[in-house]
């Protein structure tokens, strides 16, 4: 059986990966700003990027994250 990979390379393309499978950033985006004041800050940023990864993983899709040292 051949599982579905997707290879991490950056947060936008990450997002568009995501949106294309149904992912709704502004949502999630607007959520989390609410919870940080209405600001836009690194860690809005950081969730964001780790919810769309989840998502991505929840479609069944193995989500390859390749160490920046090697």
């Amino acid at each position: 059986m051949r599982v579905k990979t997707y290879r991490y390379e950056c947060f936008g393309e990450t997002l568009e990966y995501a949106e294309g499978l149904g992912f709704d950033s502004a949502a999630v985006e607007s959520e989390m700003m609410e919870n940080e004041g209405g600001e836009y800050t690194p860690s809005v940023a950081d969730g964001l990027e780790d919810a769309a990864i989840e998502f991505i993983q929840d479609k069944g899709i193995q989500v390859i994250m390749e160490d920046e040292d090697a």
